[in-house]
Order: structure tokens, then C-alpha cells, then sequence
């Protein structure tokens, strides 16, 4: 399983698969919508981890603490993007395919309405 993850190059199908054989390795609850709460969670909790990781770069702490941060928020990022993951392979998306679909569309895409300062953007993904 984990040679899935040792290539030089990982794809997002290279994910699904291996999120694929994790999840049968592990007995984990495959259910879409139970996912999609474990998902809103690890959200959570790496919008928490980025606050301390902001907070730390913004003391100029000296000793490690913003290392460790990052290190953590890093962490949390990823676990956001296993639940992504697993949730395009229990849904049966190819979610490398739709990504280059849907951001293909973006690029020629306009968006009106839009606040660009940062408070309610959107972040240029269409609902």
C-alpha cells in the first residue's frame, strides 16, 4: 500500500487508490455523508492549527513554536485532503480528471460580484 505513495510524481488518482486500499485495510466507514463530518472537523481543526501558526510568526517566536506550527497546520491540510480524497472515491469521481475540467472552465470564466479584498471572496472557485 505504501509504495502507492513513493512515487517520484503523485498523482490525485494515485491518492484515490491509495485511499482506496487504506480504507479497506482499515475497516474505516466508507458512508458519504458521515465522511463529509469527518471532513467539517479536520476543517476545523486546521483552521485552528493555521491560528496558532499565525499567531506564533506574528510573536517572532525564535524558539521553534512557528516550526512546530507550521508543522501542524501542515498536517491538518492534509487530512483535509484525504477526506477530499476519499469523498471523490466514494462518490466515484475521478477528481483529478474534474479538477483539470473545472479549472479549465475557471480560467475563461468571469467573475462578477466579486470582493478581491479578502473579506467574501469566494477564492475564484464557482459554486
Amino acid at each position: 500500500m505504501l509504495d502507492l505513495l513513493q512515487k517520484e510524481q503523485l498523482s490525485l488518482r494515485d491518492m484515490q487508490a491509495f485511499h482506496t486500499e487504506l480504507d479497506a485495510a482499515k475497516g474505516f466507514d466508507t458512508d458519504f455523508i458521515k465522511n463529509v463530518a469527518y471532513f467539517t472537523a479536520e476543517v476545523g481543526e486546521m483552521i485552528n492549527a493555521y491560528r496558532h501558526y499565525n499567531k506564533t510568526v506574528n510573536r517572532l517566536n525564535t524558539n521553534g513554536d512557528a516550526e512546530h506550527a507550521h508543522a501542524h497546520l501542515a498536517e491538518e491540510l492534509a487530512d483535509c485532503l484525504a477526506y477530499v480524497v476519499k469523498l471523490a472515491n466514494y462518490a466515484e469521481v475521478d477528481l483529478e480528471a474534474a479538477y483539470v475540467r473545472k479549472m479549465t472552465r475557471n480560467v475563461g470564466r468571469e467573475w462578477s460580484g466579486i470582493d478581491l479584498s479578502g473579506e467574501g471572496a469566494s477564492g475564484g472557485v464557482e459554486e
